[in-house]
């Protein structure tokens, strides 16, 4: 069968593009073949594709420099980016894929791309890494907490809070996209809606989508590909993920020094400086951030702790930082929140505690780092978890299954 997969970046860049780039390899090793489509960046991976890629369009530079060109080029990008669907219109006729399956496509290559497929007669699955059809913000989380304000289809809310960046002109550009995009119904040209956590599935029924076109799917990872390097397992506590508000990264700061525990963090994002600020008015006495490190790298250090902590504030779907860790048989903190409690099962391959709380995340992080043996029966116990989850061979025998049902 070809395949047309679709995903706003092709490198290794979050939890989408790692789980599209895995997708395309479990599919080609069953004999697939298939046909990438992003949007063109210094960093794409070699493809013979690539020349039909969407023209690259840098959100942060043009809401930086401000205007109202600059202005105007962006939000005409993120609400219907006409060069995406013309791109992907020349990329259709030279491939004649059977099928698409799209990825994270806000705001690269917008909803804009759902056209074009069905002129060309293509069934259409999507495989949602996020809430952007039911939120402007995609995260459900604004002001520090989890939120709903847009509640059915109220977009106006986004400009009101300015939930996207805390600016005017971005939450702007995401509330006009969404009301397009469902004033326009983009999003009824979609034939099934993959959602890899319950809680999502959930969220869409809630908001109203039709549970006939709802498939309950986890991401697909092997364990055996994230085999343990020889590490001695250290007295330490490892994030590895952005530095966002929605994060916590905040309230894992406070409970390591709560605890009088190292914690080492593995990342960057718009809240390092506040962070780094933050570290200093505690008194930790070291610098925990490491920034952003090579895959190899980070799984090791991933690898050597006592424990991965996953303290976020927001409705998390199906993290792969959870996964991850767990596959290198490291257990994991984590907020009860969205759908990590799917993914850990308290006491088991880790611990859940209350999102924003510092004293219970750290008293679980306390014993992990205190009992190495507890450590490493939870890691393995964890990895256990992951190939229950993520089965890579019956995650692909389940797509091929939905695509010929749609072909």
């Amino acid at each position: 069968m070809k395949i047309l997969l679709a995903n706003k970046f092709y490198y290794s860049r979050g939890g989408d593009a790692t789980y599209t780039l895995a997708l395309e390899q479990a599919l080609g090793a069953r004999g697939h073949t298939v046909i990438p489509f992003a949007m063109d960046h210094p960093q794409t991976l070699p493809t013979p594709y690539r020349r039909h890629f969407a023209p690259p369009v840098d959100f942060v530079a043009l809401l930086e420099r401000g205007g109202l060109r600059a202005g105007w080029r962006a939000a005409r990008s993120a609400i219907y980016s006409r060069a995406a669907a013309a791109a992907l219109e020349r990329l259709l006729a030279e491939t004649r894929p059977q099928i698409a399956h799209a990825q994270n496509i806000h705001h690269q290559l917008s909803p804009a791309i759902f056209p074009a497929l069905k002129r060309h007669g293509l069934p259409l699955v999507w495989t949602l890494h996020d809430y952007a059809p039911l939120c402007p913000n995609d995260n459900f989380f604004t002001h520090g907490a989890p939120c709903e304000r847009c509640k059915v289809h109220r977009f106006y809310q986004c400009v009101r809070w300015r939930c996207k960046k805390g600016s005017l002109g971005a939450s702007l550009i995401a509330a006009l996209a969404a009301a397009t995009h469902h004033g326009l119904g983009l999003y009824r040209h979609v034939d099934r809606v993959i959602c890899p956590s319950r809680f999502l599935h959930g969220k869409l029924l809630e908001f109203g989508w039709p549970a006939e076109r709802l498939v309950h799917l986890p991401y697909l990872l092997s364990p055996q590909a994230f085999e343990r390097p020889a590490l001695a397992r250290g007295a330490v506590v490892v994030y590895a993920g952005r530095l966002a508000q929605e994060k916590g990264v905040d309230v894992l700061l406070r409970a390591a020094a709560r605890a009088k525990l190292r914690v080492l963090i593995a990342g960057d994002g718009p809240e390092r400086a506040r962070l780094e600020r933050l570290v200093e008015e505690l008194g930790l006495g070291y610098t925990p951030f490491l920034g952003h490190l090579e895959a190899s790298r980070l799984r090791e250090l991933v690898a050597g702790a006592a424990a991965v902590a996953v303290p976020s504030l927001w409705y998390e779907n199906f993290p792969f930082s959870v996964l991850e860790a767990l596959a290198l048989g490291v257990p994991v903190v984590a907020s009860r929140i969205g759908g990590i409690p799917e993914i850990v099962v308290d006491g088991e391959n880790g611990y859940l505690v209350p999102s924003g709380a510092v004293e219970p995340l750290a008293d679980a992080l306390r014993r992990l780092v205190g009992d190495p043996i507890r450590s490493q029966a939870m890691g393995q116990a964890g990895r256990a978890r992951v190939a229950e989850l993520c089965d890579p061979v019956r995650h692909a025998e389940t797509l091929e299954q939905l695509y010929t049902s749609l072909s």
